[in-house]
């Protein structure tokens, strides 16, 4: 009994010495340094609510507008056979592609229609694809599902023999223009208009120069694609021994031109 009576007293002496030690010789000894106030509340990767909001509001990305340009139309060249011009071309805003293409000289009309021009191309009118329509899609990319094709451009400027149309990408990056241009040329003298309008081929090409801007402060690859002839006229079975033929080229320097065709029956 005594004995357990010692052992009570000699635990008693020792946790008092300890927390005496812990609680008054040590803070005395190696006091602690002054708390640091924190400005900000850390910031922790595993709770996004406390990562700090951003500084600039001109940074967050918004919403960008589509422009939006009036629908337009214009013809180029002639409807009228005394005209220099060979044809004439009704070009859209719509895509800034081409309506139609038509003839002005009498001596070739539409099939079975005397006295109404040939249409060369836009002969569906109810057909919603263009002739010349462009793709790019860098540009595209940026159109709200929309294509090229379905959105109005703007009409830079015309005159009788020519036209061109722009659209600028809605993050500024991009601008596309394209120019359309006929050749008015004059019948020389001694020669008869037909044997001229049969012989010089310039009066019936449609030019086309397609110019990719880049207005970004980076270098852009960019590829486009270009649609070739749409609404081509059908022949007359009666009077045809085969089918109709697309044929295109490309206009080489130095006047030489790299053409293939193809058949409808080969499709």
């Amino acid at each position: 009994m005594e004995q357990q009576r010692r052992l009570l007293i000699f635990f008693t002496l020792s946790l008092a010495i300890l927390l005496g030690w812990t609680q008054v010789v040590i803070p005395l000894l190696f006091p602690l340094p002054p708390a640091i106030e924190l400005e900000e509340p850390p910031v922790s990767a595993l709770l996004p609510e406390n990562a700090p909001l951003r500084e600039s509001v001109a940074e967050v990305p918004t919403e960008v507008k589509l422009a939006e340009h009036p629908a337009k139309s214009v013809v180029i060249g002639s409807e009228e056979s005394t005209s220099p011009f060979f044809m004439a071309v009704e070009l859209t805003s719509l895509g800034g592609a081409v309506n139609w293409i038509k003839l002005n000289d009498p001596r070739y009309p539409e099939i079975g229609a005397r006295g109404t021009p040939l249409t060369l191309v836009g002969h569906d009118t109810l057909q919603p694809l263009k002739t010349f329509a462009t793709d790019l899609p860098n540009l595209t990319s940026q159109l709200q599902g929309k294509s090229l094709e379905e959105v109005h451009w703007e009409l830079v400027g015309s005159s009788s023999s020519s036209a061109t149309f722009a659209y600028t990408a809605p993050d500024g990056s991009l601008r596309i223009t394209k120019q359309y241009s006929l050749e008015a040329p004059e019948t020389p003298q001694g020669v008869s208009p037909e044997t001229f309008r049969d012989t010089y081929s310039p009066g019936y090409q449609l030019k086309l120069v397609q110019l990719i801007e880049n207005l970004a402060d980076r270098v852009q690859p960019v590829q486009y694609m270009l649609r070739g002839p749409v609404g081509l006229p059908l022949e007359d079975p009666h009077n045809s021994s085969k089918h109709n033929e697309v044929r295109m080229g490309f206009l080489r320097e130095g006047g030489s031109v790299d053409h293939s065709k193809l058949g409808a029956a080969t499709v």
